[in-house]
């Protein structure tokens, strides 16, 4: 087994900033750092080949541990690592989606929300565009005036992909609400200052947390409610309007069809049992 331990207090300081400097975002830094800590105090390879742990966290862990053999030059790890093969990327548990009613009450519990304006902002992009919050917070003002002349909002998303999002009537509102704001580079500064430690993380959970108080006013439960789950209740809907999962993939702007695949088989489930009950009438 390789030795992961390190004696220096500052390597995974030192890591960080690495990660940083090859153009890593901050929540993919803190993710990696954390995948790396708990990997130093044990077995890389068992924490690899956990089978407890979902196949994402696994992949995730996977791509942590890479980095740290490229910051350590330790051939040898990145070796052992290599030869771990993965299951697919597959959530182990469906997690439910909003239904029409909760989706539409939230929307519409929105403008009254007792939360920041640009806060609201991006709550209404992610209930109306489906947009990752990540991704939301990262957007430049200069971003956002351009996207309000050219009706195409073109933005650096997350892996350092350039996508573009023509603006509709649903969300151009909500843009024009963070285009409004000065004094700021990134979205993310509208929610937290600028000089405090690891804006964008601060950022996000506040982003959570006005969520989450939206949904408890609508009747949800409030834990049961994430940005992702707004993202899956969107491509949902939009799959189910055009029953074409190349025009979903485009239009969520993923890079393989594969993703959208799984909403097809997640939506014609209930479609498919039943034909298959047919067979024996």
């Amino acid at each position: 087994m390789t030795d992961m331990s390190t004696k220096n207090p500052t390597q995974i300081d030192e890591f960080s900033a690495w990660l940083e400097r090859y153009g890593r975002s901050e929540g993919t830094v803190n993710q990696y750092v954390h995948h790396v800590k708990r990997a130093l105090a044990s077995d890389p390879i068992k924490r690899l080949t956990n089978k407890k742990l979902a196949p994402k966290t696994r992949r995730s862990i996977k791509a942590a541990l890479l980095s740290w053999a490229d910051f350590t030059k330790n051939e040898e790890l990145r070796e052992e690592i290599r030869r771990v093969k993965l299951p697919a990327a597959h959530r182990q548990k469906q997690r439910p989606i909003l239904n029409d009613e909760q989706w539409k009450k939230m929307i519409e519990a929105l403008p009254k929300a007792r939360v920041t304006e640009p806060v609201r902002a991006i709550l209404g992009i992610l209930l109306t565009r489906g947009m990752r919050k990540g991704d939301v917070l990262r957007i430049r003002r200069s971003e956002i005036l351009d996207a309000l002349k050219s009706d195409i909002l073109l933005y650096e998303a997350k892996g350092a992909r350039r996508l573009e999002f023509p603006l509709t009537s649903s969300w151009r509102p909500f843009v024009e609400v963070l285009a409004e704001h000065q004094d700021y580079d990134r979205v993310w500064e509208l929610v937290c200052r600028p000089g405090s430690q690891k804006v964008e993380q601060s950022a996000g959970r506040a982003v959570i947390r006005a969520l989450r108080k939206v949904a408890k006013k609508c009747g949800i439960e409030p834990r049961s409610v994430h940005p992702h789950l707004l993202r899956k209740m969107y491509a949902t809907k939009y799959y189910r309007l055009c029953k074409d999962p190349h025009k979903l993939m485009h239009h969520m702007q993923w890079t393989n069809i594969e993703t959208a695949m799984r909403y097809v088989q997640v939506d014609d489930r209930a479609t498919l049992d039943s034909i298959a009950e047919k067979m024996f009438d």
